[in-house]
Parts: structure tokens; C-alpha cells; sequence
């Protein structure tokens, strides 16, 4: 029985050298099975390494250009700013030389009446044999003009400054004028 044990002895301290020789047998193709192919991942890395390296140039090229353009930008922009201040300064005095010209043929104003919406001069016109006024209307709105019918109908009769007071008007102006409703010619 001494043997047995002897056996079984050197059977369990040799089991790990058999295990180990088992499996290093055949280790050598299962371990190229299992390898990766690195020829093609050094072509891919390069590939990729290339195309981050054009990303890279697109976005610094981006970059310089959206700079460009915002500084292109700002430099119309002033520019603009300073010519709309030019014309509003252009149209500002245009504006007082046909003031001054207008009031040097007219004369001062009788009468007159500023809003947000119109400011509105009368001036006495005697000259040549006529009489009347002339009214001298600056717009700040173009929707303060409003053009009535006499009565509010077509062929309705109706005075100006009665059409006036009908409708609350600062100033009204007589205008004249048909209505034809002839259809062949």
C-alpha cells in the first residue's frame, strides 16, 4: 500500500507539469488563431491619423474664416451705422433749408398743430387777387390722411368744414371730383 500512496503522491505533484503540458501543446495555432492582424491596423491607424490631421486643418481654416467674416461684418456694420447717420443728417438739413424757404414765400404761420403723427402749419394766402390759405402737412404717419365722401355716400353733398367737424379732423382739405359708372367706353 506504500506504493499506492507513493503513486498517488507523484501523481499530485505532477498533475500541474501534465495540465500545463496539455495545454501548451497546440498553444502555438491557437495563439496565431487568436491574434490580430496587425499589418491592417497600422494602415487603418495611419488612415485615421490622416484624416483627424485634414479635420484638424479644415477646423483651423473655419476658424480663420469665421473670424474674417465677423470682422468683415462689424467693419460694414460701422460703416453702415455712420451712413444712415450721414443720410439722417443729410435729411435733416434738406429738411430746415425747404422749412426756411417755404416760410421766407409764405410767411409765418397763422396757425398750427404738432402730434407723434403730423405736424401741421396754415399760412394766409393773398396774392394776385386771391384769397385762401395753404396748409403745410409734414407726416410722421401716413396713416393720419384720410379721404371722405360728402354724407359718407357716393353724390352725397357736404361742406369741407362740415366734414370736418362730422369726422373730428384737425384740418380738411376741399377736393372735387365724379364718379361714372358708364361701362362701354
Amino acid at each position: 500500500m506504500k506504493w499506492k500512496t507513493y503513486i498517488l503522491i507523484a501523481v499530485f505533484l505532477l498533475a500541474p507539469f501534465i495540465g500545463l503540458s496539455l495545454v501548451l501543446v497546440g498553444f502555438e495555432q491557437q495563439a496565431e488563431a487568436l491574434s490580430l492582424p496587425l499589418e491592417g491596423m497600422d494602415q487603418a491607424a495611419a488612415r485615421v491619423e490622416s484624416s483627424v490631421s485634414n479635420l484638424r486643418q479644415n477646423a483651423a481654416f473655419l476658424n480663420e474664416s469665421i473670424a474674417e467674416q465677423e470682422r468683415e461684418y462689424k467693419e460694414q456694420e460701422k460703416l453702415l451705422q455712420e451712413l444712415a447717420h450721414r443720410s439722417q443728417d443729410q435729411k435733416e438739413m434738406s429738411d430746415q433749408m425747404y422749412e426756411k424757404r417755404i416760410l421766407t414765400m409764405l410767411g409765418p404761420a397763422i396757425d398750427s398743430y404738432r402730434s407723434q403723427r403730423v405736424e401741421i402749419k396754415v399760412f394766409k394766402l393773398d396774392e394776385l387777387g386771391y384769397r385762401g390759405y395753404i396748409a403745410k402737412a409734414k407726416l410722421f404717419d401716413p396713416s393720419v390722411v384720410k379721404v371722405v365722401l360728402g354724407q359718407d355716400k357716393l353724390g352725397g353733398s357736404e361742406t369741407t368744414s362740415s366734414a370736418v367737424k362730422r369726422t373730428g379732423a384737425i384740418l380738411g382739405v376741399n377736393g372735387g371730383g365724379f364718379y361714372s359708372a358708364v361701362k362701354d367706353g
